[in-house]
């Protein structure tokens, strides 16, 4: 189904990145975890804390994620 105006395209954008999440989450992630291991794990799993500490634009991540909600109940 195809919707119209900014909102429905804004629902069809979280929609579309929730899917994407939801396959890095339960199979990506996955098989990563497989072949991971040891110092590279430890190495990475650093890395992904660092990282997800920066902000961005001026906002934290619990922020942009805060800003993403107000943008799905708006549409």
């Amino acid at each position: 189904m195809t919707r119209s105006g900014s909102g429905g395209r804004a629902t069809s954008l979280v929609e579309f990145i929730t899917a994407h999440i939801g396959k890095e989450n339960n199979i990506l992630f996955n098989i990563a975890d497989e072949l991971i291991e040891g110092q590279d794990c430890r190495d990475l799993c650093a890395a992904y804390d660092e990282l997800s500490e920066q902000r961005y634009e001026g906002y934290s991540k619990h922020e942009l994620v805060d800003i993403g909600r107000e943008i799905i109940d708006q549409a």
